[in-house]
């Protein structure tokens, strides 16, 4: 018993070091805070204050953080939570984003609804922000990210995260 102890603090604290890592590598602002899901939390019912951001939305999509207004809009005018899209989505609306701020363009919710359609995968229940026809901009986003769900962490919806 004195074993299962030690190994659960010595993978808490392996685990929490990771995140710390993420924070450090990917420049998110130390007044963000990450909260390491515990045994028996899931993905899609983050506790009260808190929201769900997969690891791969840092390391394949480089999501920063103050999670942009336009983001924040768009995905309230579609219904959804930034957790509910897929690593192809976020990408997308990245990429759209960052064109659009070197173009020095303002997109507004409208913009992001006249460009994308949304539905739901099969494969995981997440939501694909696809391109109407003729209206794709950004090519070459990641194909083949399986396994993309399967870790998460939560972050504290305050002024430092959205």
């Amino acid at each position: 018993m004195t074993s299962r102890k030690r190994s659960s603090k010595k993978r808490r604290k392996r685990t929490g070091t990771l995140y710390a890592t993420l924070q450090e590598f990917y420049r998110v602002s130390s007044g963000v805070v990450f909260r390491v899901p515990v045994h028996g939390e899931s993905a899609e019912d983050p506790a009260e204050g808190l929201f769900t951001c997969y690891e791969a939305f840092l390391t394949r999509c480089r999501m920063w953080f103050l999670i942009p207004e336009a983001i924040v809009r768009t995905l309230e005018r579609f219904e959804l939570s930034i957790s509910q899209l897929n690593v192809a989505a976020l990408q997308n609306f990245l990429g759209v984003l960052v064109l659009s701020y070197e173009l020095g363009m303002d997109l507004s919710p409208e913009d992001f609804e006249g460009l994308w359609s949304t539905r739901k995968t099969s494969i995981d229940h997440s939501s694909r922000m696809a391109p109407k026809k003729h209206m794709s901009i950004i090519q070459g986003h990641t194909s083949n990210a399986k396994g993309w769900f399967e870790r998460f962490f939560y972050v504290r919806i305050d002024g430092a995260s959205v």
